[in-house]
């Protein structure tokens, strides 16, 4: 708030309070720590997610999991990197050659979504469930080729969609827009994003 006294700031501990008027153009979205539940527990897939929106489009963001050393960043239009290395999503060819990684996976199953990404799951090579920002990293590390996360808040949404797309991957909402609000996101290469998007919304 210092150094940005007329930016909005949006945050799952704070929430809106005593942020800047509606009207400003920029706004910061944070979770000073995504992964509570494992960060309580001693777990390492745990840290802060930080983006900053600008006329409703994100354009700077950045996550981190401290206890493995590693920090991602992305400004848009200029790539997303990890500790200074390129991150680029995978492009494998078929969904049945996929490793599908997992967010909060009790509550993909609670969804009404729960069948369709069940046969997702079963059609595909592999599926990992770290959940919370750790999920998102498996696709940025190039260890998973998709991620679907259900049931969040726009601040664990917000950073993970700039890093995904300056990844070269596409990040929409379980009915294809590409948005972090609906608490819902499938990110995967164009291909892969296409054959998950089609499943859940079916």
């Amino acid at each position: 708030r210092q150094a940005f006294p007329g930016h909005a700031i949006l945050g799952e501990e704070g929430g809106a309070g005593g942020a800047a008027p509606a009207s400003s153009s920029w706004r910061w979205i944070l979770d000073p720590i995504d992964g509570t539940r494992g960060y309580a527990r001693g777990g390492a897939h745990w840290g802060p997610l930080v983006s900053l929106e600008h006329a409703g489009v994100i354009v700077v963001a950045a996550m981190a999991l401290p206890v493995l050393g590693r920090t991602y960043a992305a400004i848009k239009g200029r790539g997303c990197h990890r500790d200074g290395v390129r991150c680029r999503v995978g492009a494998k060819a078929t969904w049945a050659e996929a490793t599908v990684s997992l967010g909060e996976l009790v509550r993909l199953l609670r969804s009404p979504h729960a069948a369709p990404a069940t046969e997702l799951v079963r059609t595909a090579a592999c599926a990992r469930a770290y959940g919370d920002l750790a999920a998102c990293a498996m696709l940025l590390d190039g260890l998973a080729d998709a991620w679907i996360e259900c049931g969040v808040a726009v601040w664990d949404l917000a950073a993970p969609k700039l890093l995904v797309e300056e990844a070269g991957g596409v990040f929409t909402d379980f009915e294809g827009k590409a948005t972090p609000e609906t608490g819902n996101a499938i990110a995967a290469s164009p291909a892969l994003h296409a054959h998950a998007l089609a499943a859940l919304r079916s």
